[in-house]
């Protein structure tokens, strides 16, 4: 579970994340540089951001085209992260590549459920993650998308989005997840002007606006949370009959009267040119449409993998 905190909660955790910004500066170790360091000088990053912050050994692989690791690592998240320390510990030769470190880590505004810390920040979690793995000889390409991942003769070739290509003997799959979308008309289109993913990064964005968050369970919930202090209003929707989040969030969250819920709805559009002014959203069961006035909606619903490049690879089980 993760916990929201009181009105100046937004400015508590970038200032944590300034601090860490600091601390990053003393782990110049060999050949440490920062990843995209002069693009991303400044305060008030989002959390994808400043997982590019974190040390990296080398922007690029520090092999050659054509050269062969014994262990290649797809993915930057906590999983990812893990099996790089114990490919290092076993003194294995081993890359990593991911497009951030971090993963939906960094989406999460405090941890309180992580054995060792009582409430921890994802991006100070985060942050000692990478410092542990900075500890071994780990190639990192940080910044490129895993596109394709084939395997002749026994061994492995991974392309990224910009036509690299790096061999391995054996690979482990820890690419994470990426937020389900609804595809409904203007939700594309709306992407960054007004319609977000995540409560965490950019709730602050909404202060004094009515908002809808889509969704029905933890994570639904969690943004509600993280909303209440910044938000006039905010419309929980969900297309099913019952909320699916545990109990104590939903009592946190049916306790404020800044909460509007609309239960079995579905959002068919969302409104507005050039930023959001509202959604359409329909009774399950059939009937009208309503239409309600938000300057901001949160899709909440879901994860889906990010595992389409191993499509014809490995069995997949949908």
């Amino acid at each position: 579970m993760f916990r929201s905190g009181g009105p100046s909660h937004s400015t508590t955790f970038f200032n944590k994340v300034i601090e860490i910004k600091r601390g990053v500066a003393l782990l110049q170790e060999r050949c440490t540089v920062y990843h995209r360091l002069k693009r991303l000088q400044g305060v008030g990053k989002t959390h994808a951001e400043w997982g590019l912050m974190v040390p990296h050994k080398c922007i690029q692989s520090c092999k050659g085209e054509g050269d062969m690791y014994d262990l290649a690592i797809i993915g930057g998240g906590p999983a990812a992260l893990s099996a790089a320390v114990y490919a290092g510990r076993k003194n294995l030769d081993t890359v990593l590549i991911a497009k951030e470190i971090g993963g939906q880590l960094l989406l999460t505004s405090e941890v309180e459920n992580y054995l060792g810390f009582e409430s921890i920040t994802g991006a100070e979690l985060t942050y000692k993650f990478a410092r542990q793995m900075a500890q071994y000889d780990i190639d990192e390409i940080v910044g490129e998308k895993v596109v394709g991942l084939t395997k002749e003769d026994g061994l492995f070739k991974i392309r990224t989005e910009v036509d690299r290509t790096i061999e391995a003997r054996a690979v482990v799959l820890a690419s994470g997840k990426r937020s389900r979308t609804l595809n409904v008309p203007g939700e594309r289109e709306l992407t960054g002007r007004g319609v977000a993913y995540c409560a965490t990064c950019d709730a602050p964005l909404f202060a004094g606006r009515k908002v809808a968050v889509i969704g029905g369970g933890n994570s639904a919930f969690e943004a509600v949370i993280d909303l209440l202090p910044i938000a006039t209003e905010i419309f929980l929707i969900d297309i099913a009959s019952h909320w699916l989040a545990d109990p104590i969030l939903i009592e946190r969250v049916e306790a404020s009267p800044k909460v509007k819920p609309f239960q079995q709805g579905r959002v068919v559009e969302i409104l507005g040119e050039r930023r959001v002014t509202g959604i359409a959203i329909e009774p399950i069961e059939g009937g009208e449409s309503n239409e309600l006035e938000v300057q901001g909606v949160f899709v909440e619903i879901g994860l889906v993998p990010n595992s389409e490049f191993v499509e014809g690879l490995v069995k997949m089980n949908r």
